[in-house]
Formats: C-alpha cells, structure tokens, sequence
C-alpha cells in the first residue's frame, strides 16, 4: 500500500456538552446498506471505528483507529482525519505497513518561533479547542488497511471536575463503533459522567460498574441502527465528554510521586478569584523622584483584580490626603494617571468622610464587610514614625490586611507583580533545576495549576513542601511522608561485543558503552560524561533502554516512595506518567515562553528537542519522516501539518484547504446542515442556515434542528463575547443575547 501526509488541518470549534436529548436506543441491525447510494457501493468503507483511552494521573493517551476497506477494483483515495485536542501531541501514527517517524526538526530552526506563535494563537482564538489531522491515502484494489492516531494530554479542570473530551466524526456509518475509557487515580473517583453530542447523558448505559472506586472504566459503542436514527447517514458527529471529581482534601498537597518524578496539582482558593474584595495603595513617598515605578505598581495592582473587586489609591503630601478610587461617585475624578502625575495644588485633599468609607466599603456595599488589603510604600525612618496610623484611625485599619514597603523594596516588589502566584518548593529532596513553571503571570480561569519536577537521590525519607504566594496572601502545602524504598537490579552496558553488568554507581567506565538491558526496581541516572557530567538520561523500571546515547558514568538511585493507606493500582499506561507529565506540562511551558520572543534561546530548543524525541512527541521542535510513493521519503515540518490559517472544511471550488483567514472561508462555505430554528420571548421564531457574523437576538428559549449538525452561539457580534454549542436536537441556550452564530 502507497501511503502519504498531505496535510494536518485545525478545527475551529469549541466544545460543550450536548443538551438534552434522546438516548442511545435498545436493539438494532446492520442496515446501514439504505443509506449508501448506489454510487457509493464501491467507494472505501469504514469496517470498525474504536477509540481506546486510558487517564491516569490526570493524563490522558488516546488511540483513534480506523480499519478501511477498499472495494473496488481500482485503487482509490482515502482521507483518514482525526480530531485531537489543540493541548495534545501525537505521539504515534500507524499507517498500515508503512514505518513512520519522527526526527529532529534542527535544520529548520528558524521556524520554531513561527510554530510557537501560531500554537499559542490556537490556545487564544475563539472556537479553538479542537484541531483537524487529515492523512489522505492511496488505497490498492480489494485492500484493508488499519490507520491510527495517538495523542496526549493533561485533562483540564473546570469547578472541581476533571474533563476528557474527544471530537468523533467518521463521516458514515460504521459497522463496529465503539469508544473504551479507563481511569484509574490515586484518589476515589466521584460523580464520574458521560455525555455525548445529540444524546446528551448517557452515563447510566455506558458507565461500566467496577469494585474498585479508584479504577473506573467506559464503555459507549452504537449500533448502525442507533447511528443512523440520531446522526443520519453522516454517522456520529460531535463530542463524547467524560467528567469526574476526586476524594481529596484541599488539607493535604495534591502530588503524585513515581520512579523520583512528582507531579503537584494545586488548586488556588476559592477567594483568589470569587470573594469580593477591596485594595487599596498607600504612598507617603515623593512623587517626584519615585513617580515612575510608584505609577507601574499602581497599574499593575489595579489591572490584576477581578472585575469584582475595586481599588484605591491614597497619596499622603504634607499632611493632606488625597484619595483616587474605582468605587468613587465622583464624575469629575480624573484618570488614575493623571492623578499620580498631578501636582497636590491642582488636588482636592479627601474628606474624613470619604476616608471613612473607603475603610469601611460602604460605598461599595452598606450591609457587607469586603475584606481589605493594603499595600503601604513609604520613606526609610529610623524614628519610629507611622504615618499610616496618624492620618488613619485604628478603627478603620482594625480590620485591614496591611502590607508595608520601604522605598528600597519597590523594585521587588515591582518585579513580584509581574508574577501573579509564585510557587516556591522547599528542602534538599527537590531537584529545583527539574523544575516546570513555577510563577505564573497568567492565571487559568479555574485556578488550577500543574507544577511538575524530579526529587533528588536520597537515603532518608522527607516531604515535599510548597510555599504558594499571591498579592492577596501566602499558603504552604506539605505532602504526606515519603519514604525511600532500597531497590535491587542492574543495568547492562556494552562496548562493542563486550557487556558486562552493573548493580552500583560507577564513576568512571573503562570505554564508552551503550545500553543493553535493565532488571530490577532501581533508577538509574546515565552520564555521556565521566564523574556524573556531561548530558544525561534516565533510566526507570517503566522505560525501555536503547542504544542512541553513549555512557561514560552511571549513578544508581533509590526511589521514593509515598505511603498511601489505600494500595494503589498498577500503573495502566505501561509508562512513568508523572515523568510524562513533567515533560508535557515542560513542552507547553517552553513553547509560550519562546512564542512572541525576537531571540530564541538555543538551549532551550535543543532541551525541547530532545524531551520530543524522548517522548516520541510531534512538536515544532520535531518533523514527521514518511516514506510515500514510490519509496519516496516525505520529511513535514510541525508548520507543515498544523496551521491555525487553514480551514478543515473542503469547499466549493476549493480542491485543497481553503487558504484563507477562516472567517473567509467559513463565509464561502456551503452548509448542508438543514436550518435552525431558534425562538425567543423578544424575537419570537427565527430560521437560521449557515454562519452569521452580526446578529441581533435576545436569549433563547427554544433551539431546533433535525439534524446532526453543531452550532456555535456568541453573545457579541463577529463571533466575540460568550459562547455556547448547540449540537442537534431540542434544547434551551444559556446566553443573555444572541450576536453571532457559527455553523462548526
């Protein structure tokens, strides 16, 4: 079979549950032949579509398989596409007997900041969340084929549930459907559901029942009959959705430990992002001389609170206060700007009044107490003087978090807001230089973060201590006690025909060797380098050994252990998935970190590079090798199969990828998705066929369609604003106003 990559296409399109709808129906028979026309007869069939997923810590690996038939007496044309998440790496493609791989994409360095930029306009844009792999294939007369796709991924977490989310679209009616989820965690899996495009809930047929409460497994598999009475001749179209909690106490440090990698789930407060609060900056310093930074911190402050929070600013000038602030009902108050700029003769001193309730909120709030904070910068005295409290009553700062600052800690504490948390990780057990991001100036909306990084060899058991910061406050997390467990193997290393074994740490090998084979529980380090130095690589009892790096040194390590009171389950993944997760979470912190950037840091491509081919991981850092037609050798680029400039819709006209902007390519379009019928109390009913940037509707009660096809609503026009999914059915849509919609 002669097989070649044309091309991997973005998806734009977000996904949400479906609403509710019909389920999945009882009973069924392979009818699928009414909905084949008689030209179809011959074209290439889909025999089985099977999805295999398997989540563990948190981290998900998926396997879309497709087995093809091609009936013909010809040889004809297939298109295998593949929907994968837009924060997922393929690491694996199966191309019936062909042998492709990944190689290092060096010679194209130049375009490693393109594919950074363009991989972090996929995670901004609207309706991103899914991007298109297409592998279009030659398939010889009477052929079957397998084709499958890899991918790999952090779940998500959104108010306390963890989503794994999968985009399904066959484009038929398949024989065998099926889609096999496995979850097995640390913690006991809660509220574990299941939701499907068009069918809304079906955890109740799909939820397989297990004894384990740790270990939960999916099964969702559809019949022709089911397909075909749901999703039309098109097959199934839309998302399968699995969502589930964890029974874990906030009290205790969400980490996972594994062959000395660990991996710490942190979850902000409730309050950093919900609680109302009120901030306030106090400066009795010369404006003057520290106008500039005093200005910048001021900015950066106020910009960094949630939009329910307010903010004020007190500026002390020879014993007169003056009082900016975001809750003030004074329409005649300038810009924050030109208040810190403007001399004190142009100002009005603030009332007692307006002191007094700027301390109490009672401007904001009468009948609530906001918690308050603030920040104090002021001149280095050795007298004892405290303005704060001359010009405040104790009343009005009773209640009051206060924070001060001289004038020699502006510029740290400048640089600290740069950084809305930092998370510092305590004790000599921690590899700090393993470390993934751990300062974040962009906070998800959930609050949730991943931190991940390697513990150092130890002969004694510790914990892993984090010390969380924020402007609001400061937290320290412990883990539970880790202990380290001796551990008993070797590693074989070979020079030429000569292997010989070794159960100790050797500083110094007579010649350079590679490796052969490993046994035993033990991690060992590998050095190209005598005395510990030089590049390394490790070794654990999940990895397998190979022969592309050289050794001069080996370092034997004990591992940690945690000591958990429920045994935990086997690893089902087959691999170290916290030293997987370490290196997926260090893969998308380096790519936003080099997006954007003029200069590229070398060393951290070649670090990226080499975490991508260790990991097998399609990257901008790596480029697919495939041999085509004619024993052709195809190399593309990570530029070349994933572009956030191309759209996965063929169209009119268009043979190749519309080469467009995709909102030009969405207005050429041709839909075969029937109308949708919207109703609202304002706008009463209203058809709607295809995408429309500029609409003008009020909240819908109602939404119709008998069809399969998937909706994207937005609040604002030009597909701006909040969004919701619509996929087939009858269902509400939970939007205030209508301003555009998208077909996806």
């Amino acid at each position: 079979m002669a097989t070649h990559p044309v091309y991997i296409l973005l998806l734009w399109g977000a996904l949400v549950v479906g609403g509710g709808a019909q389920k999945i129906s009882q009973g069924g028979s392979d009818w699928y032949l009414r909905f084949r026309s008689e030209r179809d007869l011959d074209r290439p069939e889909t025999v089985r579509f099977s999805v295999k997923s398997v989540v563990h810590h948190r981290y998900a690996v998926t396997t879309i398989r497709r087995e093809i038939f091609n009936p013909a007496n010809v040889s004809q044309g297939f298109e295998f596409a593949v929907m994968i998440p837009s924060r997922a790496f393929i690491s694996q493609i199966e191309i019936g007997d062909s042998d492709p791989r990944l190689e290092s994409a060096a010679k194209k360095k130049n375009t490693n900041s393109s594919s950074m930029n363009q991989y972090i306009l996929r995670q901004n844009l609207i309706g991103n969340e899914f991007n298109t792999f297409v592998l279009p294939i030659l398939l010889g007369p009477q052929e079957n084929a397998t084709l499958s796709v890899t991918y790999e991924e952090g779940l998500q977490k959104n108010q306390g549930m963890y989503f794994h989310k999968m985009f399904l679209r066959p484009g038929e009616i398949v024989r065998h459907f099926s889609v096999n989820i496995e979850i097995a965690e640390k913690y006991e899996i809660l509220n574990l559901g299941v939701h499907a495009s068009v069918l809304g809930d079906i955890s109740n047929e799909t939820i397989v029942e297990d004894e384990t409460p740790k270990r939960r497994l999916v099964n969702f598999t559809m019949n022709t009959r089911e397909q075909a009475h749901h999703f039309g001749s098109n097959g199934f179209y839309g998302s399968v959705v699995v969502q589930f909690g964890l029974n874990n106490s906030r009290s205790e440090m969400d980490v996972v430990v594994q062959d000395n990698y660990f991996v710490h789930f942190y979850d902000l407060p409730g309050g950093f992002f919900e609680d109302e609060k009120h901030v306030i900056v106090v400066t009795s310093l010369e404006l003057t001389e520290y106008h500039e930074i005093v200005y910048k911190i001021v900015k950066k402050v106020s910009e960094s609170l949630p939009a329910k929070n307010s903010f004020s600013f007190i500026q002390i000038i020879n014993d007169k206060v003056f009082l900016w602030s975001s809750i003030s009902k004074n329409e005649n108050q300038t810009s924050l700007l030109t208040f810190i700029q403007g001399s004190s003769e142009n100002l009005s001193p603030a009332s007692a009044k307006e002191i007094k309730d700027i301390f109490s909120g009672a401007q904001n709030n009468p009948t609530d107490s906001v918690p308050t904070h603030l920040f104090y910068f002021k001149k280095q005295t050795t007298n004892g003087e405290n303005k704060l409290e001359k010009y405040f009553t104790p009343g009005s700062l009773s209640n009051v978090s206060v924070v001060r600052f001289s004038e020699d800690d502006l510029s740290q504490f400048n640089n600290f807001l740069d950084k809305k948390v930092r998370i510092d990780y305590k004790g000599d057990i921690i590899d700090q230089n393993s470390l993934t991001e751990t300062q974040f100036a962009n906070i998800p909306r959930d609050g949730h973060l991943v931190i991940a990084g390697r513990l150092r060899d130890s002969e004694k058991a510790g914990v892993i201590v984090a010390q969380v910061s924020t402007l609001f406050g400061m937290e320290t997390v412990s883990s539970s006690s880790l202990v380290v467990k001796p551990c008993s193997g070797h590693v074989t290393l070979c020079h030429q025909k000569t292997c010989s074994e070794y159960t100790e740490s050797t500083q110094s090998l007579s010649a350079e060797a590679v490796v052969s084979s490993q046994a035993g529980n033990c991690s060992w380090t590998l050095h190209s380098q005598r005395n510990y130095l030089g590049d390394s690589k490790t070794l654990t009892q999940s990895s397998l050994p190979n022969g592309d790096f050289t050794v001069r040194s080996v370092q034997k390590q004990e591992l940690f252990h945690q000591e958990i009171k429920v045994g935990n389950i086997i690893d089902p993944l087959g691999f170290n998935s916290a030293e997987r997760l370490h290196d997926f979470v260090s893969l998308q912190n380096a790519m936003e970190l080099i997006a954007g950037v003029d200069e590229i840091d070398e060393e951290k491509v070649k670090q990226m590079e080499k975490i991508s081919l260790k990991n097998n991981l399609l990257t901008p850092f790596t480029q697919l090798v495939v041999t085509g037609e004619d024993s052709k050798v195809l190399v593309f680029s990570y530029d070349d199969l994933i572009s956030p400039l191309l759209s996965q819709h063929p169209h009119q006209g268009h043979p190749t990828p519309c080469p467009q902007s995709q909102k030009i390519c969405e207005e050429q379009r041709s839909t075969s998705c029937p109308p949708l019928s919207v109703t609202s109390q304002q706008d009463g009913e209203v058809l709607i066929s295809g995408s429309h940037p500029n609409l003008n509707l009020g909240s819908i009660t109602q939404a119709t369609q008998e069809g399969a096809c998937c909706w994207l609503f937005f609040t604002e026009p030009n597909y701006a604003g909040e969004e919701e999914q619509f996929c087939g059915g009858e269902d509400s849509v939970n939007l205030v106003k209508i301003g555009s919609v998208k077909t996806v």
